[in-house]
């Protein structure tokens, strides 16, 4: 690691040691990395003693009800002492849509940290804690916990688990190093399911998810030369199949 993340990375430790009262924020049209890791640092942190809010601009999507503690996930902050938030696998800040927008004044005020692992991240955070050579913002996480010291739980590695899983593309992206597996091979040993989390993240589909897929594959459309095509979804595809935008998660992968 370059001294610039692991300066970031030490600063990022000593605000969250410090911290007593902690939001924990995914962005907005959630997936399983920016749930996961959300949840999994809620899981860390309320099992070392310390209260934490799980924000988001929109409730859980219901691929991800299997997650715990994702019932708490909402965009409302109660009224409390913070003093620090933590935002997960978002280059802007923007990207967590209501929740900062209606509490702008709190993010000004609040220290705030980014752990991220993408590669247009913009270091808007006041510790911004960015590895693009993660696969994930979740395997981040799970390294982070453990320079902690503080305890990972079933809950916590199960959270971790479906972030890593889910945006390494169930392991097969170029993105996977051997990194990536041994935080996998940790979590599965701290209890984290991973048939369970393969059956709910890649074969399992609703009913509304099977059609939006076969709407949007459908619409295929192949360039002259044959090099790429795409396909498109619009409003009424999704209305008329009564689904909504988070049910086409994967397609594109696909």
């Amino acid at each position: 690691m370059n001294t610039e993340f692991e300066a970031a990375s030490r600063r990022a430790i000593e605000l969250i040691r410090a911290a007593q009262n902690v939001i924990v924020c995914s962005h907005l049209n959630p997936d399983g990395d920016t749930l996961g890791s959300m949840l999994g640092m809620y899981h860390v942190l309320t099992g070392a003693g310390k209260y934490a809010q799980r924000a988001c601009n929109n409730t859980t999507p219901p691929q991800f009800w299997f997650l715990p503690g994702q019932e708490g996930v909402g965009p409302e902050l109660p009224d409390r002492p913070w003093d620090l938030i933590i935002c997960h696998d978002a280059s802007e800040i923007h990207r967590f849509g209501s929740v900062y927008e209606k509490h702008k004044d709190l993010f000004e005020r609040v220290p705030s940290i980014c752990i991220d692992h993408h590669i247009t991240n913009s270091g808007w955070a006041t510790v911004n804690v960015i590895d693009t050579g993660a696969s994930a913002t979740a395997e981040m996480v799970y390294y982070f916990a453990t320079e902690l010291g503080y305890p990972i739980s079933r809950d916590a590695a199960t959270c971790m688990l479906t972030g890593i899983f889910t945006d390494s593309g169930s392991f097969q992206f170029t993105s996977v190093s051997p990194r990536t597996l041994r935080a996998a091979a940790d979590l599965v040993e701290a209890g984290a399911p991973l048939p369970m989390i393969a059956h709910e993240t890649w074969r399992k589909k609703t009913f509304a998810s099977a059609r939006i897929w076969g709407a949007a594959l459908s619409s295929l459309e192949l360039s002259a030369d044959g090099r790429y095509c795409w396909a498109t979804v619009t409003q009424d595809m999704l209305a008329a199949n009564k689904a909504d935008f988070n049910e086409l998660e994967g397609a594109v992968s696909h």
